[in-house]
């Protein structure tokens, strides 16, 4: 756990600011991260609904290529 989380925290301290570098593990940094820049109301929820609706399959390519397996 501790090696992931000093990987993580290093990968997230890269991208920013000071005023969140006081966090000291990355989950404290993810959620002060999510805090701020998430903003979950009617109006975005509908957008991602919205998004979700028309993302639909345009039979240009596989199904396989528009559902990315991992395997």
């Amino acid at each position: 756990w501790m090696e992931q989380n000093e990987k993580a925290h290093a990968i997230i301290q890269d991208s920013i600011t000071a005023a969140i570098l006081a966090y000291t593990t990355a989950w404290d940094l993810f959620d002060a991260l999510l805090s701020t820049h998430q903003a979950f109301n009617f109006t975005s929820a509908f957008y991602t609904f919205q998004q979700l609706f028309n993302s639909a399959w345009s039979r240009a390519s596989t199904v396989s290529a528009h559902i990315p397996l991992n395997s």
